[in-house]
């Protein structure tokens, strides 16, 4: 009876956290047809792989990390029978709310196998799947949904290396780093980090010189070669298929591409330092409480100054100092998001501070750790009530009246539009960059005949567009300008050109050109 209690409570927390999260599914893609855009774009690529007039592996394209849209490819199989997969980007939300539930259910089992009370590991799981910004980035189809739970698997990997000196953490914490860098770029800070935390780990004052170092040799070893590996092979298929290792870092769709729509106000940040200082500071701050917490107690018991701590600050620090650069260089739109990783981090180390206390410390460390991190949801909602500090938390909680949503729905009215010329022309073909028109490429009902970027005769056609029978172009303005398109006919949008008479447009923002016959 016992392991059946063991095993169905972890799994009812699951099933609760997971399904939690789809009536914030249903309200935001099903009733409302909302949904972020990157996550979109990342469902769109995934999408593109299977159903374009070109699909192929290498459709999923070569920005944004990949790991995320090749896990949509699973759900997307479905797609002919619930085209709102794609449409309204649910393949992406399910995938995240179940990553949701998932890092519930570790978080459950590191905190139980700790030694943490059933209590509050019922209490610090349940604070921790509902704070508002976890909840919300579990609902919503964005990267940090996905990158959360290997973020958790990597820093129990590092406590339970402090905590039990077994080799099985650290396979599972080489597994999280590469699968954090096959979501997002912020894993290579984090990996330097986690890889110093470990060799700390592997410290040994009563071993001699030479077993410390190969203790921390073979440790190192097997902590970093499958993050290396995945960072290997993601260079490697940029330079087979695109050509250049880095087109993820610097090619127009890049974010270095991107950031020259920077706004004016982050164009005089990279000049003061101390500006960018207080700028990651204030966005930090609501995610910091169960750090102090921890950090309270260590103080409290007389050990603050251990290597413990130094390897928990290492990872935090890690992301917030690659922020730091990147402000620095006019690289980063310094979104909410990208100052959360505290957050996570200290929550995971919790259970093995619980173990560290002496006994009597234990029931007021779990009661103060859980008002911290109710704490941290209270100051993080009341951010995201703030555009200036939290532009695209306070545009999902507020989508309707903000621009995008209007965006997204001219965008869907397009695509009726194009849907309903195309049934009628089963023969014609669009041309389009893919750039900026997820929402178009996800709701047409004929995607076969759209001639799109990761098309491999794209730039033939971009060369002779006359080979397609329409052009769908966005005014050039704004990220526009990095639209292929406007690059290489930049007076299109604005003056057409010859062989090409104006179709159609689109609340002047899009517009469709038809070839004549005379082209």
């Amino acid at each position: 009876m016992k392991v059946i209690r063991k095993s169905i409570v972890p799994l009812l927390l699951f099933i609760l956290v997971f399904a939690a999260e789809l009536p914030s599914i249903s309200y935001w893609a099903v009733q409302y047809h909302y949904v972020v855009p990157d996550a979109l774009s990342r469902v769109s690529n995934a999408f593109t792989v299977m159903y374009s007039r070109d699909p192929h592996l290498a459709a999923i394209g070569f920005v944004w990390n990949p790991l995320p849209s090749l896990l949509e490819l699973v759900p997307l199989l479905f797609w002919p029978w619930w085209p709102e997969l794609a449409a309204d980007g649910v393949s992406g939300m399910l995938l995240t709310a179940l990553f949701a539930g998932a890092g519930a259910l570790l978080l459950y089992r590191t905190f139980r196998a700790s030694g943490v009370s059933r209590a509050f590991t019922g209490l610090w799981v349940l604070c921790f799947a509902f704070h508002p910004f976890i909840y919300m980035y579990g609902a919503n189809g964005m990267s940090e949904g996905f990158f959360t739970y290997f973020l958790l698997l990597s820093v129990v990997g590092v406590g339970a290396w402090f905590h039990e000196n077994n080799m099985k953490s650290i396979l599972g914490l080489g597994l999280g780093l590469a699968c954090c860098f096959l979501i997002r770029y912020e894993a290579v800070p984090l990996a330097a980090a986690v890889a110093a935390a470990v060799l700390l780990g592997s410290l040994k004052r009563s071993d001699p010189l030479r077993k410390n170092y190969l203790r921390m040799e073979g440790t190192a070893i097997l902590t970093l070669t499958p993050f290396v590996y995945a960072v290997v092979l993601w260079l490697w298929f940029n330079f087979a298929i695109q050509g250049n290792a880095f087109y993820f870092l610097n090619s127009n769709y890049s974010n270095i591409g991107q950031s020259v729509n920077l706004s004016d106000y982050f164009s005089e940040l990279q000049t003061n330092k101390w500006e960018i200082l207080y700028f990651i500071t204030e966005r930090s701050l609501p995610f910091l409480p169960p750090l102090g917490v921890i950090l309270l107690f260590r103080l409290l018991t007389r050990r603050l100054f251990s290597r413990e701590v130094l390897a928990l600050l290492l990872m935090v620090v890690s992301v917030p100092v690659l922020q730091f650069y990147l402000l620095n260089k006019g690289n980063s739109y310094g979104w909410l998001r990208f100052f959360y990783y505290p957050f996570p981090i200290a929550v995971a180390w919790a259970g093995f501070e619980w173990s560290w206390l002496g006994k009597k410390w234990r029931p007021w460390f779990g009661a103060v750790l859980t008002l911290s991190i109710v704490v941290s949801g209270v100051s993080v909602y009341n951010y995201m009530n703030v555009p200036r500090l939290s532009p695209e938390e306070h545009a999902m909680l507020h989508f309707q009246e903000n621009d995008l949503y209007k965006e997204m729905s001219l965008s869907r009215a397009i695509s009726a539009d194009l849907s309903s010329r195309l049934a009628k022309e089963p023969k014609s073909l669009v041309l389009l960059d893919s750039y900026g028109t997820a929402e178009i490429l996800t709701t047409i009902r004929y995607p076969k005949q759209l001639v799109i970027t990761s098309d491999r005769d794209f730039l033939a056609f971009i060369e002779d567009p006359a080979k397609a029978d329409y052009i769908l172009v966005p005014r050039n303005e704004g990220k526009s300008r990095q639209n292929e398109l406007n690059v290489r006919f930049p007076q299109l949008f604005a003056n057409g050109m010859e062989g090409w008479k104006l179709e159609r447009d689109y609340d002047q923002q899009w517009r469709l050109y038809k070839k004549t016959s005379a082209n």
